[in-house]
């Protein structure tokens, strides 16, 4: 397992393939697409820990997402071509304050609804969707039900915001309510087995955010005062323009969200239905993914990183494949249960039911794969083989916490 940072400008493919041939690997895949606009956690897996890439495919996600307001474009991010621009003010005329924009984003918490964008790359009739946009054709999607588990609102700018509209009572327990997301700890704290220190200047050329104007509302920080952002690693957006007022009245042109949500999000369509309920419109300007499950980017590299260091050392970068289930319960068997499990043979053991376990044999790092318990069964899901484990075994990786 490689976690990468992914660079602007590269599809995941395009990272994935550069990856690839640093290290020589015959068989590797990504974890979960993101789109050449967007930056940050890219969770690559090679040889035996592919059969556990699903893993990470499902797990939830968690962003940081550049709004900007007042302009829609055809795409819903800043690739597309610019529909319409208008002024950045509520409906009724006046100026949007980080009160309304907080209200607005938590009707947003919870389950909801999304109609995947055309500009994706979901298949109709084998063919992907981007593939009739560009041909002018739309096509009828489905809506589908995805979950936001919160909201916050990192950063608005573009002006004295606030003075004008303080925020509601309503609107503060709206806030209130956002900063009860799921917790940055626990099972999401951030993974160091194996890795490598993150050092280096960021991949994306892009230039630190501007702090914000005085506002009536406190800014708030990713996971509080240590955001899961590497040090030395640029702001999680990209370059933006000084803030400048849309239309009559100066309001933010710029906002800036930490986004938890289940797999199968649209950023992209959040941003822009965000905007449509300000009233004033909005589009996707910078996307950057923190977290993916249990992995974070505190121990993620850059292609620039990888690409400076000699074979040894970057082959030392590699993290054991049982990272990608580090939040799941751990099982250890002994030796002669161990031969029988990686042999597909269930196990009747005094374990609780469990819908997800990762298995080991009695070495530390003899990871044999996954399996659920069942009425007091241990049932194996995806098993590496007995090659497969002693290579594990043989690498330089230190034992995963708690395995």
């Amino acid at each position: 397992m490689l976690l990468l940072d992914k660079p602007l400008g590269l599809s995941s493919n395009d990272a994935l393939q550069k990856v690839k041939r640093l290290f020589r690997a015959e068989k590797a895949g990504h974890t979960g697409t993101l789109d050449p606009l967007a930056t940050g956690l890219l969770p690559l897996c090679f040889g035996a820990a592919t059969k556990f890439s699903q893993v990470s495919l499902d797990a939830d996600k968690r962003y940081t997402a550049t709004l900007r307001l007042g302009v829609t474009t055809t795409t819903a991010d800043a690739e597309g071509e610019v529909l319409e621009t208008r002024p950045v003010q509520m409906p009724d005329g006046r100026p949007i304050s980080p009160a309304d924009i907080e209200a607005v984003c938590g009707r947003f918490v919870g389950q909801i609804k999304q109609l995947p964008p055309m500009y994706s790359a979901l298949k109709r009739d084998g063919k992907a969707l981007y593939e009739y946009a560009r041909a002018g054709i739309e096509v009828e999607r489905e809506a589908r039900a995805v979950t936001i588990f919160s909201i916050k609102v990192l950063d608005v700018a573009g002006g004295e915001i606030g003075a004008e509209t303080p925020p509601t009572e309503p609107a503060k327990a709206t806030a209130e309510s956002l900063n009860g997301g799921l917790p940055v700890g626990g099972a999401s704290a951030p993974i160091q087995a194996g890795a490598a220190a993150a050092t280096g200047p960021e991949a994306p050329p892009t230039k630190p955010a501007q702090p914000a104007a005085k506002s009536s509302v406190e800014r708030m920080t990713v996971g509080g005062a240590s955001a899961p952002i590497r040090a030395g690693a640029a702001p999680a957006i990209a370059a933006k323009a000084a803030p400048t007022a849309i239309g009559a009245n100066e309001a933010p042109a710029l906002i800036t969200l930490d986004i938890r949500c289940s797999k199968g999000t649209y950023i992209r369509t959040l941003a822009e239905d965000i905007g449509k309920a300000l009233g004033c419109g909005a589009h996707l300007a910078a996307l950057r993914r923190t977290e993916t499950g249990p992995l974070t980017l505190v121990t993620a590299l850059t292609l620039a990183q990888l690409e400076q260091m000699d074979e040894p050392t970057r082959d030392a970068t590699l993290l054991p494949a049982d990272i990608l289930l580090a939040d799941w319960p751990t099982v250890r068997l002994a030796p002669e249960d161990a031969a029988r499990f990686l042999n597909g043979v269930r196990r009747r053991l005094p374990l609780s039911d469990a819908p997800h376990v990762r298995v080991y044999g009695p070495e530390p790092k003899a990871f044999l794969g996954s399996g659920h318990i069942a009425g007091g069964e241990l049932i194996s899901d995806r098993l590496l083989s007995p090659v497969e484990v002693q290579g594990l075994l043989d690498q330089p990786f230190p034992a995963l916490g708690n395995a």
